[in-house]
């Protein structure tokens, strides 16, 4: 499993996490079924057994990223998932950080230390995924230019993320042994998902979104409500689509009528 693990965090550029997922989907599988001769009928039927929408999206997905690593190596020629589609599920409704929630967080909540406080402002302000800030180099922001930055992202995809020059400053305080903080990427997405369900519930923020990628969704959120277009958000987001993006922009339903009232009022006549 050791390779079909770099295959995912490596050459797809997936989490550990995400990958730690599919790998315990896929053992899973192979307890039921061989991979050499299962088939296409088989699959949903396996999938069917599996208690709820989500465990069999993620076992779909990771059995997925199995047959074709498989074909990928030689082992086989067809990939019996070719005809499986993923089951529908309905989102629950997301609220994500607001505004004022953010600024009293950065402002009065208390952060266990100065590197703790950095990251937690960096991801909010630039919408990095975790692995992308545990990854980022000081020579990156050491060579960062009018506050872009140069990062590798998903699938070794390079984009910019912008911050302003204080928080490039704040980076740039606590590099360590030519890295930037002393935390892996384990260790960095538990602390911050810590702070985000301790902000919960401590009542500084009403989100739903309490783990370390709530950050991302709320600067997704808060940047197209800011007039960002969707193709723009998905740009400084590192998707490949714009269907992604639109996962992550929230949009409150006081943010809509606003909007709306703007739309009628400019078309009234004077």
């Amino acid at each position: 499993m050791n390779q079909l693990r770099n295959y995912i965090t490596k050459v797809k550029g997936y989490s550990e996490r995400t990958a730690d997922a599919y790998i315990k989907a896929i053992e899973l599988f192979l307890k039921h079924h061989d991979y050499k001769t299962v088939t296409s009928k088989e699959i949903p039927n396996y999938l069917f057994s599996l208690n709820g929408v989500y465990m069999r999206n993620t076992t779909l997905a990771a059995l997925n990223f199995f047959f074709k690593f498989k074909i990928r190596t030689g082992e086989l020629k067809l990939n019996p998932m070719a005809n499986v589609s993923y089951a529908k599920t309905v989102r629950k409704p997301v609220i994500p950080i607001n505004e004022k929630e953010i600024a009293t967080i950065l402002e009065r909540a208390n952060f266990n230390s100065e590197q703790d406080y950095i990251f937690f402002e960096t991801l909010y302000l630039s919408g990095m995924r975790i692995n992308e800030l545990s990854n980022l180099r000081p020579i990156d922001v050491k060579n960062s230019k009018d506050g872009a930055i140069k990062i590798t992202g998903k699938g070794d995809k390079q984009r910019f993320i912008y911050l302003p020059e204080y928080a490039i400053k704040n980076l740039l305080s606590i590099i360590h042994d030519n890295k930037i903080g002393t935390y892996s990427y384990n260790t960095l997405r538990q602390k911050m998902s810590y702070y985000m369900k301790d902000f919960k519930k401590c009542k500084l923020t009403n989100t739903t979104k309490t783990s370390a990628h709530g950050l991302r969704t709320a600067y997704a959120t808060h940047i197209y409500k800011s007039g960002a277009n969707i193709l723009t958000v998905s740009k400084l987001l590192g998707h490949s689509n714009c269907q992604t993006t639109q996962i992550y922009t929230h949009i409150d339903i006081d943010f809509l009528k606003k909007q709306h009232q703007i739309l009628q009022n400019s078309h009234l006549k004077p």
